[in-house]
């Protein structure tokens, strides 16, 4: 396999880690220039323990780059290590279930989150689904004009790299509340990333033109959220219980419209502090409840599904 021609640096290396990694799931999307790499990596708490505390336990990374050029648009971890309040931290509960990612526009995605982030209240892992019910993040790394940042090739350890934008948290959608007790397994997202059209006059062609082509703003993303029972009264949560599996479907054009208007909050933001028109930094983040967007802009599937029916593959003869 060869680096591709028009990628001004054949490897773009990924931060390096001190994790004691018993497993990791790679996630990769590319929407025209940018390319979004979250990798997630898994050590058990008793292999830590064992090492004295050594590691870092449980952590995601999410890398944005314009893959022609080699630059890094933003980096950003989530660790369970460094469990902070600000919103442009992210944390995973120890059970370690991992988030899932869907890139929106070119300066921005969403991911899908079991931990509880918000500027004011602490992060707390959402083990228990009746607390903190996993929530659908926005997240922008659109460039900040008043800062001149010439990003650190290569990448460092995160927390030692004070070179490279991270992105900003700019809304964030909260799931049904469930019953009392209810244990929180895992929620994902199910992209089936947009193939934009290929652009017509100078722009360089390595093949011929796809027949069919998607709008990248529109579509339906589905989510799948595992929950267990609540345990019988006097047991505690490791008692086996059943799993119960639903279907969440959500317009992407809602989300991308989200992504737009958190964008603007993050421009204005940045605007000098004398302009009539500039935000606070705690304006720039938007929640809300599920009573307030999920009726009229997802649909809800209640009803267990032992096998994802919904993925059908295609067989020719």
């Amino acid at each position: 396999m060869q680096p591709h021609p028009l990628a001004a640096m054949p490897v773009l290396d990924f931060p390096p880690t001190n994790h004691l990694t018993l497993q990791t799931r790679q996630l990769l999307q590319v929407m025209g220039d940018t390319l979004v790499i979250l990798v997630s990596r898994f050590a058990a708490h008793w292999l830590l323990a064992g090492f004295g505390g050594l590691g870092t336990g449980n952590d995601e990374e999410i890398v944005c780059w314009n893959w022609k050029s080699g630059k890094v648009l933003a980096v950003s971890r989530l660790s369970i290590s460094r469990i902070s309040a600000d919103s442009q931290r992210m944390a995973l509960p120890e059970n370690g279930w991992f988030s899932s990612l869907s890139v929106l526009s070119p300066t921005s995605f969403m991911i899908t989150s079991t931990a509880n982030i918000s500027p004011v209240l602490p992060t707390e892992a959402r083990a228990v689904a009746s607390v903190f019910p996993p929530v659908i993040q926005i997240y922008s790394f659109a460039p900040d004009p008043t800062r001149d940042i010439t990003p650190q090739q290569p990448l460092d350890l995160e927390h030692v790299d004070d070179t490279t934008p991270r992105p900003v948290l700019v809304h964030q959608l909260h799931t049904p509340p469930a019953a009392d007790g209810a244990i929180m397994g895992s929620f994902d997202v199910r992209p089936d990333p947009a193939f934009p059209p290929t652009p017509i006059g100078d722009a360089p062609m390595l093949g011929p033109r796809k027949p069919f082509t998607q709008d990248p703003g529109k579509g339906i993303l589905v989510f799948d959220l595992q929950m267990g029972d609540p345990p019988p009264e006097g047991e505690g949560p490791d008692f086996p219980t059943t799993t119960n599996t639903y279907e969440l479907f959500v317009l992407r054009e809602y989300l991308v419209q989200l992504a737009t208007e958190g964008q603007e909050r993050l421009r204005r933001s940045r605007l000098p502090s004398t302009d009539e028109d500039r935000l606070d930094v705690w304006e720039v983040n938007k929640n809300q409840m599920w009573s307030e967007w999920g009726q009229t802009n997802a649909r809800f599937l209640t009803q267990t599904m032992a096998n994802r029916l919904w993925v059908r593959p295609l067989f020719t003869s």
